[in-house]
């Protein structure tokens, strides 16, 4: 569907709007492949069912969806996460 525009016709980047749907996106991804890929630069672009627009094209960065939960999640899979929060938890 693209990002929203604004009532002057230019197109919103850059904002919560973007943040959101990067992460939404790649929760979504991690219960796709809930093993993870194994490398924490840029797993999404990595990741077996990543849009074919995220490969990373030369000098561009590789997209990150902005929440340190989801890229490990991504990167080291749902049992990582497991662990982690297991951690959290256990002191209480």
């Amino acid at each position: 569907m693209g990002y929203p525009k604004r009532d002057d016709g230019q197109v919103v980047t850059t904002n919560t709007y973007e943040r959101v749907a990067w992460a939404t996106a790649g929760s979504r991804a991690i219960l796709a492949y809930p093993q993870g890929v194994g490398v924490l630069a840029y797993p999404f672009t990595k990741h077996p069912n990543a849009p074919p627009k995220m490969a990373a094209q030369g000098e561009i960065p590789g997209i990150a969806t902005h929440s340190g939960w989801v890229e490990l999640g991504l990167a080291f899979g749902i049992p990582m996460l497991g662990l982690i929060f297991s951690a959290l938890l256990l002191p209480l």
